[in-house]
């Protein structure tokens, strides 16, 4: 491993290219380094000589400067076993190399231009993990970049402000077992999906902050058997958000809350999730009365996994959901602005509870 941070004046990076044996690579804080280019390599352009032969780790961190990776123009034996890239506060960064064909994991935070993660994409087939954050010219993902990728298995995108909707193509992605899309603000669509057996390796969903987003189509989790976490929170203008809560055998973790408008909620109930274990859920529109909000806890008590609930709502409700002195395998519940008076009769009945937060319960 080679790290070299701190050069805060350096205008250029040494030849490093011809060090057979060099697997990890640092370069941190060339402040005033604006291009990358063929004395970084080692070599003349166009030659014949593998550069980085055995590099499978490279990481590039703040750079405020840099504005080109130059790479193409040295030939076709660059970075041959790269797997793991991450680009870091590298702001004013617009070009990149494409020739990286057996990159797997792809890490770009805070960097301005949508540029450098469409290039970096374009030709690879070898994706597992993709990690974009703070991109702010980025609009959305080409449908192409998951139709090359069917392999991908983690998909983060997080803190681009104009991103605004997935491709078709994410229904393809039959072997991605994560999604987080977080603090999008303009994130308003997920494109309705079309045929069968789509997301089936998904196992953790996360959408929060997003407050583009107004409701999900029916379809996008109804095939999603293998998800065991859900979070949907602080999307302050989703309204509908379609739960299939049966087609979901394997969710232990589940998480609606700080939605104020959302207004469909999973009336049925959560009884069918058998292995729940973890609840977080509310408030949700002022449409949703305390009796439509009770339903959601309808035979709960036959759930031998759950122990943790977080349960918020609005301060104006004075009663708890009744199904809750039933859940004797409790160990933690948080409760969050309810006027209860008093804890409700045969609370005592929670005898496996360790933990118990009453929060803004002014009235108690």
């Amino acid at each position: 491993m080679l790290k070299l941070s701190g050069c805060k004046r350096c205008k250029e990076i040494s030849s490093l290219g011809q060090l057979k044996f060099l697997r990890h690579l640092e370069l941190i804080g060339f402040l005033e380094l604006e291009c990358i280019g063929p004395t970084f390599y080692g070599v003349e352009i166009n030659g014949n000589i593998q550069v980085f032969p055995s590099l499978k780790e490279l990481v590039l961190e703040e750079m405020c400067s840099l504005i080109e990776w130059k790479g193409d123009e040295v030939g076709e034996r660059l970075f041959p076993m790269l797997e793991k890239l991450r680009i870091t506060k590298c702001p004013l960064f617009k070009s990149t190399p494409t020739q990286f064909e057996i990159l797997r994991e792809l890490r770009i935070e805070r960097v301005d231009n949508e540029m450098p993660l469409l290039n970096l994409c374009n030709n690879l087939t070898s994706h597992v993990s993709l990690f974009v954050s703070n991109v702010k010219e980025l609009i959305c993902l080409p449908d192409e970049m998951l139709r090359n990728n069917d392999s991908l298995q983690h998909l983060w995108i997080s803190g681009s402000g104009e991103f605004h909707e997935l491709p078709q193509s994410l229904y393809n992605l039959h072997s991605l077992k994560s999604l987080v899309i977080e603090s999008c603000t303009n994130f308003s669509s997920f494109v309705v999906p079309c045929g069968e057996n789509y997301l089936t390796s998904l196992q953790s969903f996360l959408l929060r902050k997003c407050n583009g987003l107004i409701s999900l189509p029916s379809g996008v989790l109804e095939q999603c058997r293998s998800l065991s976490i859900l979070t949907v929170r602080n999307c302050n203008n989703l309204v509908s958000l379609p739960l299939h809560v049966w087609e979901m055998p394997s969710l232990s973790y589940l998480d609606i809350s700080q939605c104020p408008k959302l207004i469909s909620v999973p009336a049925g109930g959560l009884h069918c999730l058998t292995r729940l274990r973890h609840l977080e859920i509310g408030p949700f529109s002022e449409m949703v009365d305390f009796e439509v909000f009770q339903l959601i806890f309808n035979g709960i008590q036959q759930l031998l996994s759950f122990r943790i609930l977080r349960v918020y709502k609005h301060g104006h409700w004075d009663s708890l959901p009744y199904q809750l002195v039933q859940l004797s395998a409790l160990t933690e519940i948080f409760i969050f602005d309810f006027r209860i008076e008093a804890l409700p009769h045969r609370f005592d009945n929670l005898t496996s509870l360790e933990k118990l937060w009453l929060v803004r319960s002014k009235r108690l």
